[in-house]
Formats: structure tokens, sequence, C-alpha cells
């Protein structure tokens, strides 16, 4: 605390306070002076407890967005798999297909039963 005549000022950590026209009375100014002193220490633990908060806030931001980023990659991969597995599944039926039609040449069957064993 400084004084600058009828001004005082209060200074913390996180906060100052500059207070005009304190009262010359010597006891109201005791009194004030207290007070003020209470609302700073009030004040600057809010600040750190803001701090606190803030700080624990950007710990779970930071926490989701690695969260996101890792169900991202995760269904990425997902959709590159499902994409191999319908690659692989329309070669292995086209094959079967082909291979039917060659075993119904073999077999020298008319149209009409292939058509009742594809249908």
């Amino acid at each position: 605390m400084n004084h600058l005549g009828c001004r005082k000022t209060y200074n913390m950590d996180s906060i100052s306070l500059l207070v005009k026209n304190m009262p010359s009375d010597t006891d109201l100014a005791g009194r004030l002076k207290d007070h003020v002193a209470l609302m700073m220490k009030t004040a600057q633990a809010c600040i750190k407890n803001f701090g606190r908060l803030k700080h624990r806030e950007d710990e779970n931001f930071s926490g989701v967005n690695l969260a996101l980023a890792n169900t991202k990659t995760s269904l990425q991969n997902i959709q590159n798999n499902v994409s191999v597995i319908d690659k692989t599944s329309k070669v292995i039926i086209e094959g079967l297909i082909s291979e039917m039609h060659i075993r119904f040449n073999e077999l020298h069957l008319p149209l009409e039963q292939e058509e009742v064993f594809l249908n």
C-alpha cells in the first residue's frame, strides 16, 4: 500500500487498486483500509481460482481434441478397410460368376435350364 496524499494504492500479484479521496479521519481511514485489504485478498483469490479453472478447462479441451483426432483416424481406417473388403468381394463374386458360366458350358445344358439355375 502506498500513500499519495488523499489517495492510496493497493497492489497484489494480479490486481491493483487506487482509492481516491481517502478520508483524513484516521479511524475511518483505518477501517476502510482493512475493508479494502480484505476485498483485495478476496479478489486475488478469485483471480487465482479463475486461472486454475481455465487451466483445467484447457486440459479438458486438449483431451477432447485428442479423442476426436483418434476417432477420425479410426474412422478413416475403417473406411479404408471397408473399401478393401468391397473390392475383394467384387473380385471374388466376378470370379464365381465366371466359373459358373464355364461350368454351365461344360454341362451342355439348354438355355432354359441354365436360367433356372441362375435365377
